[in-house]
């Protein structure tokens, strides 16, 4: 079994495939990007699967977008092959302010 699957959280099942959940309050940047690097997608990788900007993906993956919209995060969980439940699992990024930090 890869690290993947041995952090809490918990295991979806479907027929061979597991996913790991991710655990109450794991921010949604750590997710995306564990996920991302288990998979040994490289950022280019992903962006090619997904069509979305690169920025975009860059800004998820560092906590800088507090709240992407579905049609963003669909593209993404897709590619990576993320179970839907994991959605209502994982925490937003706080609000950036102004100045930049959080």
């Amino acid at each position: 079994m890869n690290a993947w699957l041995d952090r809490a959280g918990g295991v979806v099942t479907l027929g061979r495939t597991e996913w790991r959940l991710p655990y109450d309050g794991e921010p949604l940047a750590q997710y995306v990007r564990a996920a991302r690097k288990d998979r040994s997608f490289t950022l280019d990788e992903l962006v090619r699967r997904t069509g979305l900007p690169t920025a975009t993906i860059r800004k998820i993956e560092g906590g800088a977008t507090r709240n992407p919209g579905l049609f963003t995060l669909l593209p993404i969980w897709h590619a990576l092959g993320l179970p839907v439940v994991a959605f209502g699992r994982v925490a937003r990024s706080p609000a950036i302010s102004k100045g930049g930090t959080r």
